[in-house]
């Protein structure tokens, strides 16, 4: 992956886990090195889509810029449908 905001501050490999529950396609994925971003996509058959992000790298630039005291790490959430995209 690049990251073309230069958010990361690094190029990452993504792992990603697939699997089939239900009517559910859902893709966990985890970045190498570890810690660096993770999160998961949830798509149902109607192609509605759930994504959620986390990046401990990315938290600690937030709160070392804001020097607000999260209590849980932040993530990042979208969702729509992909045949909207």
């Amino acid at each position: 992956m690049i990251d073309v905001f230069g958010l990361l501050s690094q190029n990452l490999q993504i792992n990603l886990e697939l699997d089939c529950k239900d009517d559910l396609f859902e893709i966990s994925f985890q970045s190498n090195p570890e810690n660096v971003l993770e999160g998961e996509v949830v798509i149902k058959p109607n192609l509605e889509y759930n994504l959620e992000a986390r990046s401990k790298r990315l938290s600690n630039k937030i709160i070392e810029a804001t020097k607000l005291n999260f209590k849980k790490e932040p993530s990042f959430k979208i969702s729509g449908r992909l045949d909207e995209l």
